[in-house]
């Protein structure tokens, strides 16, 4: 049984690029940026016919970027569209600043017919989903049209499940613009629920609470990990009574008028060799250049330092720490948050 109805659209043929719109519509998707070219008239037509709004940009950076901007303020995942060749080209810097800003990002571009592959088609140069593997999560060429909804789903999960970023599906226009046979078409996993992410482990959590209960001064620096762990994260700042600082990448989620918000980690350069934190709990924030780089500056050498986040490459990368967890950050907050009072951590009035 199909996951939702497809909408047959008025006065013409079901054509793939229905699938693809009727897919991402069914998954959430009710804008897309892009810059028009032939090759995506078909899916153009079915995002319109389905009620996506297209809001057209005057470059296909930009169409990226914007994407990519919808996706941080909105939590969702950013659609957007670049016709085959030099639009894809022209994507490929937002696509880039996407990946290495972990943006769930879907872009969605298209390709000569699949006959007519390695012939120097018009705006078939080069490979595109080559080129982009190494800036996408997942990079794909749909070269079945009844196979859309489920690659479709596929990505739109990738890009926004774990460690998040943007994912680049090439629909050959020949794809796009031919009629499937409805009863062969694959919906996948179009319809599965939030997959269900990491909490800490329980024995780590505690080694976090007996590190801070000993701290005279910590601090919480968070990253662009933190987006969408508003009510956690407040809790757990407001259970230690802790300051929070924020990565320049992303702005806490923690209110402008909270006594707790603290600013820019880059303040904390301002107490170096003073009283800096001896206790820096790293919330879903990669080190680098933003964070002092391994100066000392903001974290400090001599600190306790604990680093949480959903991808366990990035702990301890370039900082030594003493306590990793592998977690996402609101179960993260939350379980710490939960025995922050029986672990003696109620530091009001320090």
């Amino acid at each position: 049984m199909a996951p939702f109805k497809l909408q047959t659209p008025p006065n013409r043929e079901f054509l793939g690029g229905d699938l693809l719109a009727q897919a991402l519509r069914n998954l959430g998707t009710d804008v897309a940026f892009g810059l028009h070219g032939g090759h995506l008239d078909a899916f153009l037509l079915g995002a319109h016919d389905c009620g996506i709004r297209l809001i057209d940009t005057r470059h296909e950076t930009t169409a990226v970027q914007a994407a990519e901007g919808y996706a941080k303020i909105s939590g969702k995942v950013g659609v957007c569209f670049v016709t085959a060749n030099s639009g894809f080209s022209n994507g490929l810097p937002g696509l880039a600043t996407a990946f290495a800003d972990r943006s769930p990002v879907f872009c969605i571009t298209s390709s000569p017919p699949l006959q007519d592959a390695e012939t120097n088609a018009l705006q078939g140069f080069h490979d595109q989903v080559v080129v982009a593997k190494p800036i996408t999560k997942f990079a794909h060429r749909v070269t079945n049209v009844e196979e859309i909804p489920r690659i479709v789903a596929y990505a739109f999960r990738s890009a926004n499940t774990g460690i998040k970023g943007p994912v680049l599906i090439d629909f050959p226009i020949d794809v796009l613009f031919s009629p499937p046979q409805l009863e062969r078409v694959a919906f996948g996993a179009v319809d599965v629920p939030p997959v269900s992410l990491p909490a800490p482990d329980p024995a780590a959590v505690d080694r976090v609470l007996s590190a801070w209960k000993t701290a005279k001064r910590p601090v919480i620096i968070t990253g662009t990990g933190v987006r969408g762990t508003d009510n956690a994260l407040k809790q757990l700042a407001e259970s230690t009574n802790t300051p929070v600082f924020y990565s320049n990448k992303f702005s806490t989620p923690i209110p402008a008028d909270h006594e707790l918000r603290a600013g820019p980690a880059s303040g904390l350069a301002a107490f170096a060799g003073k009283e800096h934190p001896d206790f820096v709990l790293l919330l879903a924030a990669r080190t680098g250049f933003l964070l002092g780089g391994r100066s000392g500056a903001i974290i400090p050498n001599d600190a306790t330092i604990a680093q949480i986040d959903l991808d366990g490459g990035e702990i301890g990368k370039s900082h030594a720490i003493d306590i990793g967890i592998v977690s996402d950050a609101g179960l993260f907050c939350e379980a710490v948050a939960s025995k922050a009072g029986s672990a003696g951590l109620n530091r009001n009035g320090e």
